[in-house]
């Protein structure tokens, strides 16, 4: 930043025993900044795809794991680099795979980003984190536990709630007991998606969200933002709002029951 700023150049009424005497300053913003915010990423259909055969018309797989064939969605590497290096999110992996199938895809997208010791603090709730969702079309369908995330002692989202996480998924209906809280992707299933926008749209405003100095302060939590600032990619929007549209609450299978 420009230190004149903040230096003793800077102006010293405006913060100084100059300032104004019957006003109330409001408390300094640094110390509000702080209040972190859970960033609960979706993989499958979202960051990347898994898929038993090849992807059609994108070339090859960025790895395969398990006879699976993973594909990283364009710009991944870089949201999820942005996320861990904010000094305000706390960021982890929320998936309906098994941890075993999930932890190859997390090693590959923070591949050189940190110390491996940082990256084995990354977390992955996995399946078991996930409730069964009793109104969907497929057997191994999943809802969001969120209140399972919050109080899980030991683990990142531990103590945290609805007024400061924030769910990144490609479908409404895991997170439709939270629709506040959840910001919706185009889904990742073509290979067109692959090299779309989506990721680096989305890195854009959560790094918005998260510099946000209201956040935290008298109620205004993250709800409030989205409610205000909605993703720009209408494709998003647009998703969500199909979905609640669909009768089925249908989609969101991610790899036909593949865990």
């Amino acid at each position: 930043g420009m230190p004149g700023m903040t230096g003793p150049m800077g102006m010293p009424g405006m913060t100084g025993p100059m300032g104004m005497p019957g006003m109330r300053t409001p408390p300094p913003a640094p110390v509000k900044n702080d209040s972190p915010v859970l960033i609960l990423l979706d993989m499958n259909g979202t960051l990347l795809l898994r898929l038993k055969g090849k992807l059609a018309g994108s070339g090859a797989s960025d790895f395969t794991h398990a006879g699976l064939h993973y594909y990283l969605r364009s710009g991944v590497t870089e949201l999820v680099s942005m996320l861990i290096r904010h000094p305000r999110a706390r960021v982890a992996f929320y998936t309906s795979m098994r941890e075993s199938n999930a932890k190859p895809a997390v090693i590959k997208i923070t591949e050189g980003m940190a110390s491996a010791a940082e990256l084995d603090q990354l977390t992955i709730y996995d399946r078991d984190y996930n409730a069964e969702d009793k109104s969907g079309t497929k057997s191994w369908d999943t809802m969001r536990d969120m209140h399972r995330i919050w109080s899980t002692p030991g683990k990142i989202g531990y103590g945290f709630d609805a007024g400061n996480t924030i769910m990144i998924d490609d479908t409404m209906r895991k997170m439709r007991n939270f629709p506040d809280n959840v910001i919706v992707v185009p889904e990742f299933k073509e290979a067109v998606h692959r090299r779309d926008n989506v990721m680096s749209e989305l890195s854009e405003h959560l790094s918005r969200l998260l510099d946000d100095q209201r956040l935290g302060v008298g109620g205004y939590d993250v709800r409030s933002y989205l409610r205000e600032n909605p993703l720009s990619n209408e494709q998003g929007r647009t998703a969500a709002e199909l979905e609640s549209l669909r009768p089925s609450g249908g989609g969101g299978g991610g790899g036909g029951g593949l865990l």
